[in-house]
């Protein structure tokens, strides 16, 4: 085997194994992600020690049977830093099949989705494993970004702990579970699931309503940046909530989670910011009146 390339350029591809590889991504932590132009394999360097941290919880997700990639090599890489090596999930993220899918068919198909909904299940399988029953609030209020929702609506504070409040109560008899924070369609593919960077302990059902409502927090219509590109139809829907049966009970407070991670850090997007405001909004209304 040859050496790994001598140094980490930045121009956007370098040469691994005689295996050319392309810069796909930098990560919060300092690492970076190279893919091999052949789709097979992806390259993640970095600090060492956030390789390690990396290595160890992908290595524990592998133990407990979770759909991830395998871990092909790791090593050493040029000025302290390391590496590995892992197999691809797959050629295409399944939100980008089911965005093809209803372009051309106007729905997402039943076989793709159940395809999808196949990998969810082997997911939550796995999630079993990590149950809990002592509950993390405070880690639930860092994993769904309530903290950013009070910095960015500071008027809005009593009304937002108002519902958190609520949420904690409706979900006291849930147990809590390793949670992947960005559970959907996008971080899902026929090979497994990717980018565990957000996840935290919260409660079971988090994760699966957030894979079959997410895509509810973009308007199907309007001027906003960026539209929904698939829906599911209510049958879908329903399928996968049934994956989990004894999370339907809590639906508007996993929804409701999950609203709040959808609406902060949008300022980048602001149409479609003030859209999810307006639809939170309304929402937090209608579920502390309930």
């Amino acid at each position: 085997m040859t050496s790994p390339s001598p140094s980490l350029p930045e121009l956007p591809t370098l040469t691994f194994h005689n295996q050319p590889f392309t810069f796909i991504k930098d990560r919060r932590n300092g690492t970076k992600i190279f893919g091999a132009d052949d789709r097979s394999c992806f390259l993640r360097i970095g600090p060492a020690n956030e390789i390690d941290t990396e290595l160890r919880f992908h290595k524990h997700l592998v133990e407990q049977d979770y759909p991830v990639p395998t871990i092909i090599e790791e090593g050493n890489w040029t000025n302290g830093e390391k590496y590995y090596l892992e197999t691809s999930a797959g050629d295409e993220k399944y939100g980008i099949t089911f965005r093809d899918e209803a372009i051309g068919n106007g729905t997402v198909s039943d076989e793709t989705f159940e395809n999808f909904a196949a990998v969810i299940q082997q997911y939550l399988n796995a999630q079993q494993k990590s149950e809990i029953v002592e509950q993390d609030w405070e880690s639930v209020f860092l994993g769904t970004h309530i903290d950013f929702l009070l910095e960015e609506l500071p008027d809005q504070k009593e009304q937002v702990m108002a519902v958190f409040e609520k949420v904690k109560a409706d979900l006291a008899e849930v147990p809590f579970v390793l949670c992947h924070g960005d559970f959907n369609a996008y971080n899902i593919l026929p090979g497994g699931v990717i980018d565990f960077e957000t996840t935290f302990n919260g409660p079971k059902g988090y994760d699966l309503v957030s894979a079959a409502a997410s895509i509810e927090w973009f308007p199907t219509e309007g001027d906003s940046e960026i539209l929904a590109k698939y829906s599911f139809t209510p049958k879908q829907k329903q399928q996968l909530l049934n994956l989990q049966p004894e999370s339907i009970a809590h639906y508007d407070a996993f929804f409701l989670l999950r609203s709040i991670w959808s609406v902060v850090r949008m300022n980048r997007f602001p149409k479609l910011q003030a859209w999810r405001y307006a639809k939170f909004n309304e929402l937090i209304t209608k579920y502390l009146a309930q």
